[in-house]
């Protein structure tokens, strides 16, 4: 039976990279799907100094869809199995930034 949840913590260890989600949480987790029913993003208070974004593979200082600050989330959600998790990268102004992630398929 394949997993319904995935947990995860990501490092984005360099400032100024857009990192794919997907490649981030593969890199920990193998099986983590790339379409979802539901992914959460949150920052710990730990990034209180941090600028994030979540955006598309062209994220950048100057071009971010959400910005997410300290102790913020950013839930993606569908009744379908078509969240795309794959689609997404994130982004920081300042280096060794951790997000937990959590990836639901059912």
């Amino acid at each position: 039976m394949a997993r319904e949840y995935f947990g995860i913590t990501v490092t984005l260890a360099a400032a100024n990279t857009a990192y794919h989600l997907l490649g981030l949480l593969r890199a920990i987790e193998p099986d983590c799907p790339a379409t979802a029913r539901e992914v959460l993003i949150q920052s710990p208070r730990t990034n209180a100094a941090a600028i994030i974004g979540i955006g598309d593979a062209n994220i950048s200082a100057l071009r971010r869809g959400y910005v997410l600050e300290a102790l913020d989330s950013r839930t993606y959600r569908s009744n379908l199995q078509n969240v795309r998790v794959a689609g997404r990268y994130v982004w920081s102004d300042t280096q060794n930034v951790t997000l937990h992630v959590e990836v639901e398929t059912a």
